[in-house]
């Protein structure tokens, strides 16, 4: 009798195959201020994540990954409007993003996600407008400590470490879940500085790092030679001046602060991704960790973000989730391809011409890079930067900037053989032996600057 049952259930599975339709589950990780390198996973650096590197091991991590433009706002309405900033309207920290209704929250919302956000949010936008049912956040720049946050525009007061608050609620929110598939969007605020331009952790936290061992750029002291002339004047400079980066102990200290307060986001996030663990949900849900712009550290003697140097547009970025695989994918990517790769995993149908990429394909043992270049565009003055537009290829850099009062006039230009000079030291954009690969870029970049402004 029991085998007659077992044939018969067989035979019924056979002519009536069960699928499994359940959607799967999105979270973006978003971490502030963090540079390429301050991720621990994939490279020698004097920094240590270990959860964010243990979470790494486990999914697809992506060593060349870039932003649009290296900006908190501009890079949060990248990610969420899947459009460069000359498009969706956020080239500074005051524009609101434009098409509301076409952002990412709204079009998951629309398919039967429940939406939340938490931790910093630095849009004029309200979340609500970006299709967001719940939000937990605060705005802009704050402490790391006891930050007031807004609840659904109602304010609330917490205690303690500000990303151990933001992570709180956002486990509390998947606690309380219906069954809806859901999307989140995390965001840190370390390790950015505070309000009183620190990083003020405990020195139980520090005390993982030898101050002596905090590693000095190459050109902490440069010269200028081969850069735009208005840096040395420019606020990238005068602010790092402040700071003290004229002295290798004021910079030494700096990264000490900053690799500490790195840990203690880490140490924070690690509890998200022990409770997707513990509860099984990282089984239908990718999670997709980034950095929302690098920073620099006294390279070419500077601080904060925007030019368009390695320190400042290169980003960790890794996604994990169910069936991705453990590997390093050498694809050149995007902040605005996060749209279009969770559209394609949750299986909808996005009709917006969408400028990034889906990496579902990367998701794989088997997927070979095909991006060949990305453009970077900064076209308005911000922090202090003069107008600037970059294209960047596995091997080569040029940076074109303009006039601040000429927007059309050519201010300087600048080509760097990255696989030579990672660190960009020597500007080869006079070197006759690479006029072939300065025209190609060149034009290239004429193209993309022309597309921007249509």
């Amino acid at each position: 009798m029991i085998i007659l049952l077992f044939l018969f259930g067989t035979l019924l599975s056979w002519l009536f195959p069960v699928h499994n339709t359940e959607k799967p589950n999105f979270i973006i990780l978003l971490v502030d201020d963090q540079r390429w390198d301050a991720l621990s996973y994939g490279k020698e650096t004097y920094y240590t994540t270990p959860s964010l590197a243990k979470a790494a091991a486990r999914g697809t991590y992506f060593p060349h990954a870039f932003v649009t433009l290296s900006i908190c706002s501009p890079s949060r309405a990248a990610i969420l409007s899947g459009q460069y900033g000359s498009r969706n309207g956020v080239m500074n920290m005051q524009s609101s993003m434009k098409n509301e209704s076409g952002s990412l929250g709204h079009l998951l919302q629309k398919h039967g996600y429940a939406t939340a956000v938490f931790g910093k949010w630095h849009l004029p936008n309200k979340p609500k407008n970006l299709g967001f049912d719940h939000s937990f956040i605060f705005k802009g720049i704050t402490g790391y400590w006891d930050v007031d946050f807004l609840e659904n525009d109602k304010r609330v007061t917490t205690q303690g470490f500000v990303d151990e608050n933001t992570v709180g609620q956002a486990i509390s929110f998947l606690e309380k879940r219906n069954k809806k598939p859901f999307f989140l969007f995390v965001n840190t605020f370390a390790p950015h500085m505070d309000e009183n331009y620190d990083w003020p952790i405990e020195e139980k936290v520090r005390s993982n790092f030898n101050l002596a061992r905090a590693p000095l750029p190459a050109d902490w002291n440069t010269d200028y030679t081969g850069k735009p002339a208005y840096l040395p004047l420019g606020r990238p400079h005068l602010r790092a001046l402040e700071y003290g980066y004229d002295k290798p102990d004021s910079i030494r200290s700096h990264v000490y602060k900053y690799a500490a307060a790195n840990l203690a986001m880490d140490q924070a996030v690690g509890k998200l991704f022990d409770y997707l663990a513990d509860t099984k949900l990282n089984t239908n849900t990718y999670v997709i960790v980034l950095g929302d712009n690098g920073w620099f550290m006294g390279e070419h003697s500077l601080t904060s973000k925007v030019l368009a140097y390695e320190e400042s547009i290169r980003i960790p970025f890794f996604i994990v989730g169910p069936n991705v695989p453990a590997r390093t994918s050498e694809e050149m990517v995007l902040n605005i391809d996060i749209f279009p790769t969770i559209t394609e995993l949750a299986g909808i149908s996005n009709r917006q011409p969408m400028p990034g990429m889906s990496l579902k394909k990367d998701l794989s043992s088997k997927s070979k890079s095909t991006r060949k270049y990305i453009f970077y565009e900064a076209p308005l003055p911000v922090h202090g930067t003069y107008p600037h537009y970059a294209i960047r290829t596995r091997d080569w850099k040029y940076i074109i900037t303009y006039d601040e009062n000429s927007p059309d006039k050519i201010y300087f230009e600048e080509l760097f053989n990255l696989e030579e000079d990672p660190k960009e030291l020597i500007n080869r954009i006079d070197d006759k032996k690479l006029s072939k690969i300065r025209q190609e870029l060149q034009q290239l970049a004429r193209l993309k600057i022309k597309e921007s402004k249509q």
